[in-house]
């Protein structure tokens, strides 16, 4: 069973019935649409990181299709969706003008299994993606950048097994930051990375913090520090939050 907080709602003789119901239905339908996404965001986090037979193609439809839009400073729509044909999946961007026609698409498909979950366009209109790789039934971040206009630049996948990156945001000078969450055998963790803008990781710092850990934001500032909100499941419906502050050379600077 899973349980989220819940905002709880009681009668005041002091004020009219009719008010007061009203403001019980408000109540209610954000429980309802809270309740919903806990399930959806925890039925993600479980298809992503359970074990799939070597080999085997794992359909990872229901978890994602389209991502959300993203404009750019010209105004063009950018669009990253996630597609599978039997074996073979690719992973689609495309831009849009604000009519709603197509500048161009790009078929990214290099023979791997792999999914975006998240994308960011940088300062220069650049696109990076961030996702899962699945090989040999285990997953693993993975990334890759194409320009404003759909040149490919880079991608790389991280060594570490068992995680998927669920955010990304960049930094000043071209390079990513992302946040992965991992499992490793009956353990939970988050992951930190940080990308030099040709691809080559820089730094990954790994942070247990009991229970079962969520990315839930990830934020850079003027001073390309790094924070990191998660969600903790403690068990038995206890959850909590927690904010982690790193910088650029990963040094963790508060937490709280």
């Amino acid at each position: 069973m899973i349980s989220v907080p819940y905002r709880f709602f009681s009668l005041n003789p002091g004020q009219p019935e009719a008010k007061q119901i009203r403001q019980w239905l408000q109540i209610w339908r954000q429980n309802i649409r809270d309740e919903h996404l806990m399930v959806a965001r925890l039925s993600l986090f479980l298809a992503l990181l359970a074990p799939a037979s070597p080999g085997a193609a794992r359909d990872y439809d229901a978890a994602f299709d389209n991502l959300s839009n993203i404009s750019d400073r010209r105004g063009n729509y950018i669009s990253v969706s996630n597609r599978t044909a039997g074996n073979s999946s690719q992973v689609r961007l495309s831009s849009l003008n604000r009519y709603g026609n197509t500048n161009w698409y790009i078929d990214h498909a290099d023979g791997s299994t792999e999914r975006a979950t998240s994308f960011y366009i940088d300062g220069s209109g650049a696109i990076v993606v961030a996702g899962v790789r699945l090989a040999q039934g285990i997953n693993y971040v993975w990334l890759m950048k194409y320009s404003g206009s759909g040149q490919f630049f880079w991608e790389s996948a991280d060594a570490m097994a068992g995680c998927a990156a669920f955010d990304v945001v960049s930094t000043q000078n071209g390079g990513a930051w992302v946040a992965a969450s991992c499992i490793d055998g009956q353990s939970s963790l988050v992951r930190l990375l940080h990308y030099h803008s040709a691809g080559y990781l820089l730094w990954a710092q790994n942070s247990a913090e009991g229970g079962r850990s969520y990315v839930r934001n990830l934020n850079v500032d003027f001073m390309n520090r790094v924070s990191m909100t998660i969600e903790i499941d403690n068990g038995y419906g206890a959850r909590s939050a927690r904010t982690m502050v790193y910088d650029a050379n990963g040094g963790r600077l508060a937490i709280y």
